[in-house]
């Protein structure tokens, strides 16, 4: 970023590929109404596995400082499915002007840390309902090396930063604890699943403590309750049972649980 001369910055992952019209598309997105960022859906392939992650914003329309507010910033708090950095353009003055940088020491979540200070000074935004950007997670990558990564610390350690203090985010600091906490549960949940997969090369030992140690932390016991009130209207009788066997502490339920949804999914 320090080098880059161009009007705006994009990022692509090494493992990864972009379409060649894909920067054309949001460079002319961008340019046509003048905004600070633009972003797009994201196509994955995992495990052997397509889909594309899209977003419930408008489309194809400019869309202001207070929208920004009222759904951007509380959505980027509360979900990971934005955090990439590479779906996005991002104009190079704003970068510049706010000294906005990736966190150093953060080798988890520096993406979503980056948007959030991003999106905090932008003043208008467009999203493009298309795909041109496609990521691929493979075994050994960053976001799967269960042997080499510890995920559930690292998301403690986003979980634990002072965001208003990073940001000067124009959130009630209730309502970001609020958003956090929702993130941090979703965080477990993938990574029981991620533990309990058999193709993950984990011993079940391992996993066992792991799993353990995670629903033990008392930010995992103090977020549950909250979670589980928040979202229960939305919540199936499975999404029930595997929270019940959360705040149990039931690694015997979450196992046979994950069995279930494999077998369901096939």
């Amino acid at each position: 970023m320090e080098l880059a001369g161009g009007e705006y910055v994009g990022f692509v992952d090494a493992d990864d590929y972009v379409e060649e019209s894909m920067y054309e598309i949001l460079h002319n997105a961008a340019q046509k109404d003048n905004c600070d960022i633009v972003l797009s859906n994201l196509k994955g392939r995992v495990d052997g596995r397509s889909h594309v992650t899209k977003y419930k914003f408008p489309a194809g329309i400019t869309l202001d400082r207070s929208f920004i507010k009222r759904e951007v910033l509380p959505y980027l708090i509360k979900e990971d499915n934005l955090n990439s950095v590479c779906n996005k353009l991002f104009k190079r003055d704003l970068i510049q002007e706010f000294e906005i940088r990736f966190p150093v020491g953060v080798p988890l979540g520096e993406d979503g840390i980056f948007n959030l200070m991003f999106f905090n000074k932008a003043g208008k935004m467009k999203y493009i309902d298309s795909a041109g950007y496609f990521y691929r997670e493979v075994t050994g990558s960053a976001t799967r090396d269960l042997n080499g990564k510890d995920y559930f610390y690292r998301a403690l350690e986003v979980y634990r930063m002072d965001l208003k203090e990073l940001s000067d985010i124009e959130i009630q600091p209730e309502l970001i604890q609020q958003f956090k906490q929702r993130k941090l549960i979703k965080n477990v949940l993938s990574f029981i699943h991620l533990y309990l997969e058999p193709s993950n090369k984990i011993s079940l030992f391992k996993s066992y403590r792991y799993i353990k140690n995670m629903l033990s932390s008392r930010e995992v016991q103090k977020a549950l309750p909250m979670y589980c009130e928040v979202s229960h209207s939305s919540l199936g009788r499975y999404e029930r049972f595997v929270l019940n066997m959360m705040i149990k502490k039931s690694f015997i339920g979450l196992y046979w649980a994950a069995a279930y949804s494999r077998f369901r999914n096939k």
